[in-house]
């Protein structure tokens, strides 16, 4: 029988989530500062093989609606969401924690970047095949990671922090509902 340990406290949620975002939107404007001091437009500098590489990117502002407000007012509606929950409720384990403060770091850089230069810079080339290319910038990814890491989080019922509490049997529930399903 395996025991569950308890969810992390509020606070110790409060301080992952903090070190983790900043620690993002540091090594993120790092980045793209160093790419904008040291390539030029349309340059690339390989990391992996062909593959992987960084490369400056010139990028159309993002607008949602033709106005770039609107897609202020989403991200800032996201970041604010997510520092209810980490209040509210906490975040049940330290990977959690992290995986919140990547998300809130993401929406951050982007959102300094909007308002700074009113586009994010895309620095990391990913070439999956051949014919085919995704550039992306570093909190992007972190916003991809720690999104994968809540949800199956929430699949397994660690996520949010109360679902563990004593009482708190939603989670329970959802899993004898889809076996049911499956068999």
């Amino acid at each position: 029988m395996t025991r569950k340990r308890p969810p992390i406290a509020i606070r110790q949620s409060s301080v992952i989530v903090g070190l983790s975002g900043l620690a993002l939107i540091a090594v993120d404007q790092a980045t793209k500062r160093w790419a904008k001091s040291a390539l030029s437009p349309g340059e690339s500098v390989p990391l992996v093989q062909s593959w992987l590489r960084f490369k400056r990117t010139i990028r159309a502002p993002l607008e949602i609606a033709g106005s770039p407000l609107l897609l202020y007012v989403l991200i800032s509606l996201l970041i604010v969401g997510l520092l209810a929950l980490v209040a509210a409720r906490g975040v049940g384990r330290p990977i959690h924690g992290v995986a919140v403060g990547l998300i809130l770091g993401a929406l951050a850089s982007s959102l300094f970047d909007f308002v700074h230069t009113g586009i994010v810079d895309n620095i990391i080339e990913i070439r999956p095949a051949s014919d085919r290319v995704l550039t992306v910038s570093l909190a992007f990814i972190a916003f991809v990671l720690g999104g994968v890491v809540l949800a199956i989080g929430a699949l397994a019922g660690s996520f949010p922090g109360t679902w563990q509490q004593p009482g708190s049997v939603w989670p329970l529930r959802m899993l004898r509902i889809l076996r049911r399903k499956q068999g």
